[in-house]
């Protein structure tokens, strides 16, 4: 019986609306099983990420402790230390996100022991590079407890990887095979669909109205279609967006190594295009020297079905070479045979550059040190020679390995006194600032005997908790043999003047002879070692620390004072060869001009002269005297105090004297020490011409703060010589 119009058409929209419910469930629940499975893969990636985090951050603190162990400086620590404070954390990640799989939680509790055992072993080499030496530490490094311990951690975290990568595999065929049956169940469903529709429109076609409503519902279905495309389509687009975005370029190739699809982070990065980079094109963008040893480790990775790691330069879009690391993982399949190669290129050029920075800071460091015209030690408070620099071998024929302790230092050197010198150096470490320690004559290699003046600065303290204190010395000896020889022949001129006039005389000029010589061939070095003190600061002072800037200040700072010294010398010498023919001056026009010439001294705005006339006139060699007033006046304002401001006083009066002694007669003063003013003597070549008159009245040019007197005398009644410089 035929079934009214109806009633067929009430059939064929129930069927199809049956079929549109069931479609929409089918379609629904393979949607969600796509999206669970594109979940579960992408937390398979996070599982991956955090192993590779995990072994990252244990060669960190591997990498931190070796560079302790070779530096003992306590900044290469740092890696080690960030790791420590980090790798629990990483543990707790890859605990949580392997919740679900208790195998994998298994293995996590055997590598955290492992983890604790290596870095029981790095702490332990590390105390004992602390607290014993380098050779403590390598003992144990060398029973290879630690590196059996590391092999087994990559030997876990790679079960743990193949077994996420297993995961990982099952889980993207689940997805395929869930896409293909949304696939299947949709076609079915539209091809029925489509049926039925036939059948309804036969039905209906002499209903326009009945054929509209059944045109918009097929519409709609279509519609749902679309968007169900364009969902699968977001999911897919955020997938590659995930994997984009954990390193700056992230690359799969086939079984065999080559590039087989486009890579846009690739692309990004070198400029190559994607004809150019696939297959094997990627190699042309690795820098030459390296490309050879890069294609090597490939091959031998694929070979051995084994983790990628390597470190080369690659050129990057804008023509330059940057370092990158590279590590590439194997995608194995059920048959344990590889599928496809996923790997990372990471940047780490700015980490080499500053390796390298660091590296080229520190050997010059050490060249400026071992190179220094000074000799120079570095030694700790508990006796230890860390140091010593090549002038310091040279000039006391001792090897580092002769003198590695303070104590064979000062038996070597000090012989019968090394014990008092010892006291004077363990002082030293006690000390917060840089000091002079004065004078010691030492023993050389060969038996011989030189002066040294000492310097010496804390360095602060070494890793193990040791003071580290720096020595320096200046060579004095030809100088103090000059003194000595000086001192000999005055007390031998005031001993025998009557009788061997004509001997002192031969005697002053080999002395001033001798000075002239010695001012000169010290100059030479003097220049070096200002020179050098100088461009040390200048080129590279940015990068020594404060102390090691000081120390260099330090030494521009004595090489002026010896130049000081030297022209002082040379003077005296040029003076001592010179005829002074002598004639009345008058001292108020001497003090005029000597006060003009000093007007261009940096604190003579700060000082106060005062002048107490009228002077005296007397009878002398009117320019060396203009040159010994202003030569006590540059020295009155310049060694002074800081922040004390210079009172100068100049006057004359009269003192009965029967014969010139060093306190009145010649320039008197004290060192240059506790804020008061060098000062000199008279010299035995200028004796006779202070000594005309038996009977003197004492004329004093007196300067205070600093405290400075020169002295000249004049018989009763008409004028003398002053004493010269």
């Amino acid at each position: 019986m035929k079934r009214p119009l109806l009633q067929q058409l009430t059939i064929g929209l129930g069927v199809g609306l049956i079929l549109l419910v069931a479609n929409a469930v089918i379609s629904y629940h393979n949607t969600r099983k796509i999206i669970e499975n594109e979940q579960w893969v992408s937390h398979t990636y996070q599982v991956l990420t955090e192993l590779e985090k995990t072994l990252s951050t244990i060669k960190d603190a591997e990498t931190g402790q070796r560079g302790y162990l070779l530096t003992g400086k306590e900044k290469y620590l740092e890696p080690y230390q960030t790791a420590i404070a980090h790798i629990n954390e990483q543990l707790g990640r890859l605990r949580r996100l392997t919740a679900d799989n208790p195998q994998q939680q298994a293995r996590i509790q055997e590598l955290e022991k492992l983890i604790a055992v290596r870095l029981a072993i790095s702490q332990r080499t590390i105390d004992l590079r602390r607290q014993q030496s380098l050779a403590a530490a390598l003992r144990v490094v060398e029973t290879d407890k630690g590196k059996q311990t590391m092999d087994e951690i990559r030997q876990k975290i790679a079960q743990m990887q193949a077994k996420e990568n297993q995961l990982l595999s099952q889980r993207i065929k689940e997805s395929q095979a869930s896409i293909r049956r949304t696939v299947f169940t949709f076609t079915i469903a539209t091809c029925v669909s489509l049926l039925l529709l036939a059948a309804i429109y036969y039905l209906i076609r002499r209903d326009i109205f009945q054929r509209q409503q059944e045109a918009d519902k097929q519409n709609q279905l279509l519609m749902q279609l679309q968007q169900e495309q364009q969902q699968i389509r977001q999911s897919e687009a955020r997938y590659r967006s995930l994997v984009t975005a954990t390193a700056q370029a992230v690359w799969t190739t086939n079984a065999q190594g080559e590039i087989v699809e486009d890579i846009p982070s690739w692309r990004s990065l070198t400029g190559q295009n994607e004809a150019e980079f696939k297959n094997s094109g990627f190699l042309g963008v690795i820098h030459p020297e390296e490309r050879e040893q890069a294609l090597q480790s490939w091959r031998n990775a694929i070979a051995t079905k084994s983790v990628y790691e390597n470190e080369h330069r690659v050129q990057v879009a804008d023509g330059s070479y940057r370092y990158f690391n590279v590590r590439a993982v194997p995608v194995l399949d059920d048959n344990g045979e590889i599928r496809e190669w996923v790997g990372i290129h990471t940047d780490i050029t700015q980490q080499k550059q500053a390796e390298l920075v660091i590296q080229q800071s520190e050997e010059r460091f050490r060249r400026a040190v071992l190179d220094a015209p000074l000799p120079i030690m570095l030694h700790t408070e508990d006796g230890e020679v860390l140091q010593i620099n090549h002038t310091w071998e040279e000039l006391t024929g001792y090897t580092h390995s002769d003198i590695s302790t303070i104590e064979d230092w000062t038996e070597k050197a000090y012989g019968n006194r090394k014990v008092l010198v010892r006291d004077d150096i363990e002082r030293l470490h006690k000390l917060d600032k840089r000091i002079s320690e004065g004078e010691y004559t030492i023993t050389t290699a060969t038996g011989k005997t030189r002066i040294w003046e000492f310097y010496s600065a804390p360095l602060g303290k070494l890793s193990d908790g040791r003071s580290l204190v720096i020595s320096t010395a200046i060579d004095i000896t030809e100088r103090k043999q000059a003194e000595a020889e000086i001192l000999q022949l005055n007390a031998t001129l005031e001993q025998r003047v009557a009788e061997r006039t004509a001997q002192l005389q031969e005697a002053n000029e080999e002395l001033e002879g001798f000075a002239y010589s010695v001012a000169h061939d010290l100059r030479a070095p003097l220049r070096g070692m200002q020179g050098l003190s100088e461009a040390l600061l200048e080129d590279y002072g940015n990068q020594l620390d404060e102390l090691g800037r000081e120390y260099a200040q330090h030494i521009i700072n004595s090489s002026e004072q010896l130049e000081e010294l030297i022209e002082d010398l040379l003077a005296y010498s040029r003076l001592s060869r010179a005829e002074l023919k002598l004639q009345p001056v008058d001292l108020n026009a001497v003090v005029e001009e000597a006060i003009s010439q000093v007007a261009t001294e940096p604190k003579y705005p700060h000082a106060n002269i005062t002048v107490r006339s009228p002077l005296p006139l007397v009878q002398a060699h009117r320019t060396t005297l203009i040159q010994v007033i202003t030569n006590l006046l540059s020295n009155a304002i310049k060694f002074v105090a800081v922040g004390v401001e210079p009172q100068i006083q100049i006057w004359a009066e009269a003192v009965e004297e029967d014969r010139l002694t060093r306190g009145q007669g010649g320039l008197g003063g004290q060192g240059r020490q506790g804020g008061q003013g060098r000062g000199g003597s008279v010299g035995s070549g200028h004796w006779k011409q202070l000594h005309s008159q038996p009977s003197t009245t004492n004329h004093q040019l007196l300067t205070t703060n600093p405290t400075l007197t020169l002295s000249h005398y004049v018989s009763t009644g008409s004028p003398v010589p002053l004493p010269l410089p």
